[in-house]
């Protein structure tokens, strides 16, 4: 176990770049299982989730390599296993989606169960309700799910809930799949958008991806391509909190100003003082119909109290209510956050309690926070990614000396988080 010990408070300021999403690149080293051909990944975060994946994908075969401090280079030529390794799934959940790309390689894959964050209940159903209507035959045998598609095809149907997995194994199965795949009710979120550019790199035929309706005409193989991810708006709104928090001014570099509107919406509210200022291209990345700049932020005063509830993209993202409801500890007034997605993502709140903040929990998916509130040093400890890097925050504002326990957690899903704020003015010490 690893803790962070902060000293408060820090006004933070200077210029960071965010780095590659984590709930991308998970998915597109998934995708690379789907050709022999060599796949090289760039932009890649060098954290614990991603290290875990390729423990994974080694551990059937693959040869995967960092080639620079975050770029890969994965060759699936010798993949010759189909069990997903169940101790090492059982620490990442991003491993079901290897089964989407395992089905389409071998015809079979076996599971046992995958980990993740403790935040609810969040089952595999869509997923194994999508492979059913793909003809995919499920058995699930001494804890343990037996996958044959033996006889898959394709097939038009509304995936049973809008889940990001769910729409991203599908969707990998389906490029193989002879004939037409049409996916309605599918997950929009732009790390689905950047796994089926690459995908079309390998040749597969997607168009839809990132709407609500995707189409996938099968192909017979597909081949190696270079890709570069997107950058992860998560850290983006995790940082851009950091910093209206503690006063600061910050320029988050390399953003993509469509991925962060749902936020900024809720900037613009609360009355914090921003610009996006667009380039007229990025060099890492082509996509088309996005804007590229620089998000930049200054000093915010006053700030007001909002109402938010999380919804699937393009609405608020779950992963960001938490270090929202950091900030709003010190926006004048009451402010509620509702959390739809999940049931047991509020405890941090009790943790937010011990240093000071008024927060008061309605049920497992309401809270009420009343600010502005000074916040003071203590010990805490958390349970999930988002929860601790809002702990994490929380320290920065705080006076005294905060002790964040578990951060071990946080590291699974923020690369070189306390190196990043550390650059920008926070005194942390990671023991």
């Amino acid at each position: 176990m690893s803790k962070y010990i902060i000293l408060g408070p820090a006004t933070l300021s200077g210029t960071v770049e965010p780095s590659g999403a984590k709930n991308a690149s998970l998915k597109q080293i998934a995708g690379a299982l789907l050709t022999r051909e060599i796949v090289r990944l760039n932009n890649v975060p060098k954290i614990t989730d991603v290290l875990n994946m390729l423990e994974i994908i080694k551990k059937l075969g693959v040869k995967a390599d960092w080639t620079g401090k975050n770029s890969l280079s994965i060759d699936c030529a010798d993949v010759h296993k189909f069990d997903i390794d169940p101790e090492l799934s059982g620490k990442l959940r991003a491993s079901v989606v290897l089964i989407g790309p395992l089905l389409a390689r071998f015809k079979k894959a076996t599971l046992v169960s995958t980990g993740g964050d403790a935040i609810g209940k969040r089952s595999i159903d869509t997923h194994l309700k999508g492979f059913t209507k793909l003809g995919v035959k499920i058995k699930y045998i001494n804890e343990k799910y037996l996958f044959d598609a033996t006889d898959a095809h394709s097939a038009q149907f509304f995936l049973d809930g809008m889940s990001v997995t769910a729409t991203e194994n599908l969707m990998i199965l389906a490029t193989t799949l002879k004939g037409q795949t049409i996916l309605r009710g599918v997950a929009q979120e732009p790390e689905v958008g950047d796994l089926a550019l690459m995908l079309n790199k390998m040749g597969a035929k997607i168009t839809g991806a990132g709407t609500p309706y995707i189409k996938i005409i099968g192909v017979e193989a597909l081949i190696g391509c270079e890709h570069t991810a997107i950058p992860d708006r998560i850290e983006i709104g995790t940082l851009a909190c950091a910093v209206v928090a503690s006063g600061g001014t910050m320029t988050i570099q390399n953003v993509i100003l469509e991925h962060i509107e749902n936020f900024l919406n809720q900037f613009e509210k609360m009355g914090v003082n921003f610009q996006f200022k667009p380039k007229t291209q990025n060099l890492k990345l082509k996509i088309k119909n996005r804007t590229w700049g620089n998000l930049e932020i200054y000093p915010s005063k006053n700030l007001k109290p909002v109402y938010i509830d999380t919804r699937p993209y393009p609405g608020f993202p779950t992963d960001l209510q938490a270090p929202f409801a950091l900030l709003l500890t010190q926006a004048d007034g009451m402010s509620k956050i509702f959390e739809t997605l999940f049931e047991g993502r509020l405890h941090y709140s009790q943790e937010l309690k011990k240093m000071g903040a008024k927060i008061v929990q309605k049920d497992e998916h309401n809270i009420m926070i009343q600010g502005p509130t000074e916040l003071s040093g203590a010990e805490i400890s958390t349970t999930d990614i988002r929860a601790g890097a809002t702990l994490v925050l929380a320290g920065l504002i705080a006076k005294g000396e905060t002790i964040v326990d578990n951060t071990e957690i946080l590291e699974r899903g923020y690369e070189n988080f306390d190196g990043k704020l550390c650059s920008l003015g926070a005194k942390i010490e990671k023991v």
